[in-house]
């Protein structure tokens, strides 16, 4: 049969055709019709192998059973189609129809040794409907154009039904027309793949031209789109031109695309730096991207993102193109980013704070200044190794080790204090705040960790603490008392257990109650302005304070206050001391002082009195004015020891030496009562001869008495030095603003070793008849009166002891000579009834008032007052305050009956007293006139005379 090797060829050549384009097809757009028609057609030339190569019937020990084979293959690949088209999910229908052809040749495969025929019906069946389906699929899917899809789908369908039928019925009725039907088949298969290659070919012609148009228009739209990019996009063509320089590129540089020239030119216009010129230059074609800065045309620079693209030209003709987007803002603020960062860095750098950075795994990467001065490490020491291999203690590096290497953020303790090593050996205490620092990928990266160092501020709270505990101590044990009170309330915050056995309270009883509660009811009024007066701080002490203790007992106690601030609270804390036995001595003292006082006023008064009187008696047989002066000295000397009662009295009450009472006075009278008082002594009677020159105008400002004493202690010493033999003189003069006074004598002289301890307490060169104590009493008191005692001496030379004092405006009327005392003009006589039940004051008081022409009747005491009242009544009564049976108010108590008995006007009062003026008698009672005045002893004859006769005025104040 010559027509089987055409046929045969035809066949093939047509099923490799058709299974190559459509099994690429369905490789390429994924069709899965395409793919079941490329399966049909290699099994269908499978099918013609062996139809063609194989008898109808054969035996089993044919040498083609590898036939076999390919028939089981081109079953396994239909059900592998079928299968992917399964899983892709198409219409159900060709998954089905793969899998339906599969079984047909895996049945062909089995039957083939028995039956050609059988074999191959349903292999067949399966081929054509496999064709009449995808002939349908090209009609109904629309996969072709207008009439070549229908011709395409029709011409499969037709043929996959009609090659079916004739094959059937030529192989079942008519097999010795199995040939003619084989051959019949061949001829539509062959005319089928030539119409689907034409029908191919005018498909992929119509969608290159509809590509190139669509090319055109996406090159359109590109070009229309990289025109109104952001960023500026150039390209330049082959004959180096510039085809496209869109509007932001004109933006950033100023100029146009005309202005450029070629690209050489643009480089030149645009690139003021070589290098860079070069860089792009060098770049072209190869995909470069590089910060650039280029010149605009206004002359400002830019600084661009640049990328070179030219090997990826979208538009064929564009040799070289890419894209710059303008940076300079970008680069600005990362300039400033750079600039507060390196000056952010240089403050953590130079800050006080401790701070260190250190990354997760607790190596170290910065190391501050100040950490570096308080532990003595340099950053090169520290940083890039672990935190607590040089920072931490031993007893605490485990902990810090464990923690970095189970690192946990929300582990990390914000604030807390810990001790660091210094590098020579000590410790840090530091107060650490530590925050970690994110990254961008929400990861713990770093932690910042600032602190302060708090080793003084540790240890300054320490020892407050002790010192705190020292005085808690101090005051809880010391021996006197402590209460601490709200300054507003007075409420008792705490006491220590002095205060507790002081006033006779248990502890714990203190606690709650009030201060004013420990002082007696009857002394609160007398008490509390005292306390008040601690409160508000106008006194911070106070002396026998009178306390009552719980069981009642009064006592009195010294105490002193201060302001607190306790808690925000304003507290009052006093101190005290149990001053009962002292308080009741010093009271005893005082009674006891001021009975002498009292008794001695007395005997200066009987003194005063009675040397005054003694004058007047004998002022016609007074010879000289040496005698008179003698006289005038004693009443002087009693008013001096007035002076020193006073201020004894003063000392009794407060604790205090009252100073004498300073005076203008007159330097040459001053000199006179002390040399008048010299002459006196023994020594002076033996052959010593006094001279005195003091200016009657030189005026200075002391204490008579102190400065009389000054001067008198010299002289003695003079008196000394001369033994009774010799000159003693004293000058007077003014040097600068300084009184000068000299006493001088010519004596042997003071050696100098002597004389450097002349002035020392108890230094004395007259053996057991000295005290040591005469000069330096007397340099103590020129000093306190702004002055100086000096020596000027020398072995075999006059001894000269120089007093300076600093001088004062003479007072109005000073008389330049020293003066007698000034009389009294004498009163008319008056009727006086004098009470004093001391003899020998009444008796100098009565010559006194006598010799100025009174009359003056006598009482001892109230009994005798009255009989002499009884007897007639006086002008004037002058009654000393303290009597034997009684008082003065006693008497004026009578004298006021007996005046109003008769209807007379009160009798005046004067009352005399030794006792001081602040004593409670002085008081006088409600039913007694208050008298014309109250005179202290002792009271000299001006005094005295001055008062009676102010007596008979009108007024209560004399």
């Amino acid at each position: 049969m010559d027509w089987i090797l055409p046929k045969l060829a035809a066949g093939l050549a047509a099923s490799v055709i058709i299974f190559c384009v459509y099994g690429q097809l369905y490789w390429l757009h994924r069709r899965p019709f395409l793919g079941a028609w490329a399966v049909a057609w290699g099994a269908y030339l499978a099918r013609n192998l062996l139809a063609f190569w194989l008898p109808p019937r054969f035996e089993g020990d044919n040498p083609a059973f590898w036939l076999y084979g390919a028939l089981a293959l081109a079953g396994a690949y239909s059900l592998l189609v079928g299968c992917r088209l399964l899983a892709e999910r198409p219409a159900p229908r060709w998954p089905l129809a793969m899998l339906g052809l599969g079984l047909a040749w895996a049945l062909a495969a089995y039957r083939l040794d028995q039956n050609y025929a059988v074999a191959m019906a349903p292999v067949l069946a399966a081929t054509a409907l496999v064709y009449a389906m995808a002939g349908w699929s090209l009609i109904a899917e629309r996969r072709l154009d207008g009439l070549s899809r229908l011709v395409a789908g029709g011409a499969l369908l037709t043929w996959g039904l009609g090659h079916t039928l004739v094959v059937t019925l030529l192989h079942h009725w008519l097999p010795q027309m199995l040939v003619w039907g084989l051959l019949s088949g061949a001829v539509c298969e062959v005319v089928t793949a030539l119409a689907l290659l034409v029908l191919f070919y005018q498909k992929s012609h119509a969608e290159l031209i509809g590509s190139r148009q669509e090319l055109a228009r996406n090159q359109s739209r590109l070009l229309a789109a990289l025109a109104n990019l952001p960023s500026a996009v150039y390209a330049f063509g082959d004959d180096g031109r510039p085809v496209l320089w869109n509007n932001a590129a004109r933006e950033l540089t100023g100029y146009a695309m005309d202005e450029l020239g070629d690209a050489r030119q643009a480089l030149a216009l645009l690139l003021p730096d070589k290098a860079q010129r070069r860089l792009v230059a060098e770049s072209a074609g190869r995909a470069v991207s590089a910060q650039i800065v280029i010149g605009a045309k206004n002359g400002a620079r830019r600084h661009v993102a640049w990328s070179d693209v030219s090997g990826l030209a979208p538009i064929e003709g564009w040799r070289a193109w890419g894209v710059a987007s303008d940076v300079t803002a970008s680069r600005q603020a990362q300039e400033n980013l750079r600039r507060q960062s390196e000056f952010i860095w240089a403050i953590l750098e130079n800050a006080p704070a401790l701070i260190m950075t250190f990354d997760t795994t607790g190596r170290v990467v910065s190391f501050n200044r100040a950490c570096q001065r308080v532990t003595g490490f340099s950053s090169e020491q520290v940083v890039g190794r672990p935190v607590w291999e040089m920072l931490i203690p031993p007893e605490d590096r485990e902990t810090v080790r464990l923690f970095f290497a189970e690192f946990d953020p929300a582990a990390i303790r914000p604030n807390r204090e810990r001790q660091w090593l210094t590098a020579d050996g000590g410790r840090a205490d530091v107060a650490w705040s530590t925050t970690p620092i994110v990254g961008a990928g929400g990861e713990v990266e770093y932690m910042v960790a600032s602190g302060v160092d708090v080793t003084s501020q540790r240890r300054a709270e320490q020892a407050l603490r002790q010192s705190e505990l020292f005085h808690r101590t101090l005051l809880e044990n010391m021996p006197d008392g402590m209460i601490l009170t709200d300054l507003i309330t007075g409420e008792v915050l705490h006491a220590n257990q002095a205060a507790a056995a002081i006033l006779g309270y248990e502890h714990h009883e203190l606690a709650g109650m009030f201060g004013f509660m420990f002082h007696p009811p009857e002394l609160r009024q007398q008490v509390l302005p005292i306390i008040d007066g601690m409160r508000g701080g106008v006194c911070d002490q106070a002396q026998a304070l009178p306390f009552r203790r719980k069981d009642g007992q009064m006592i009195y106690c010294d105490a002193a206050t201060a302001h607190i601030e306790l808690d925000g609270v304003s507290c009052l804390i006093m101190f005290f001391r149990d001053s009962t036995t002292r308080t009741l001595a010093q009271e005893r003292v005082q009674q006891v002082a001021a009975g002498v006082a009292h008794n001695f006023n007395n005997l200066l008064m009987a003194i005063t009195s009675n040397a005054q009187a003694l004058g007047d008696a004998l002022r016609g047989r007074l010879g000289s004015g040496h005698q008179r002066a003698l006289l005038h000295n004693v009443a002087r000397a009693a008013a001096d020891g007035q002076d020193m009662v006073r201020r004894l009295e003063a000392f009794l009450v407060s604790g205090l030496f009252e100073s004498a009472r300073e005076e203008v006075l007159q330097l040459a009278d001053v000199a006179h009562t002390a040399l008048d008082l010299a002459r006196g002594a023994p020594a002076a009677r033996k052959g010593v001869s006094f001279e005195i020159e003091v200016d009657p105008g030189i005026y200075v400002r002391g204490a008579r008495g102190e400065l009389a004493e000054v001067i008198l202690n010299l002289l003695k010493n003079a008196l000394d030095a001369v033994d009774g033999r010799g000159r003693v003189w004293l000058r007077g003069r003014v040097n600068g603003a300084m009184a000068e006074l000299a006493v001088s004598d010519d004596g042997p002289g003071v050696d100098p070793r002597i004389a450097e301890r002349l002035f020392q307490p108890f230094f004395s060169t007259k053996g057991v008849r000295g005290k040591g104590l005469g000069l330096a009493s007397s340099q103590g008191i020129i000093k306190a009166h702004g002055g100086g005692l000096r020596l000027d001496s020398a072995p075999g030379q006059p001894t000269t002891f120089v007093v300076s004092l600093p001088l004062a405006p003479a007072p109005p009327g000073a008389a330049t000579q020293p003066e007698e005392p000034i009389e009294e003009a004498p009163a008319p006589g008056r009727d006086i009834l004098l009470v004093e039940d001391e003899a020998l004051v009444a008796m100098g008081a009565e010559a006194v008032l006598g010799a100025a022409g009174h009359r003056v009747r006598h009482a001892a005491g109230v009994a005798q007052a009255r009989q002499a009242l009884e007897e007639r009544p006086p002008e004037l009564l002058i009654c000393d305050l303290g009597l034997p049976d009684g008082d003065a108010w006693d008497v004026a108590r009578l004298l006021a009956r007996h005046d109003a008995a008769a209807g007379r006007p009160p009798t005046p009062v004067l009352i005399i007293t030794g006792w001081s003026l602040e004593h409670a008698a002085m008081t006088p009672p409600d039913d007694v006139p208050p008298p014309r005045r109250i005179i202290r002893k002792p009271v000299d004859k001006a005094m005295l005379l001055r008062a009676v006769s102010q007596a008979g005025q009108n007024d209560s104040q004399l």
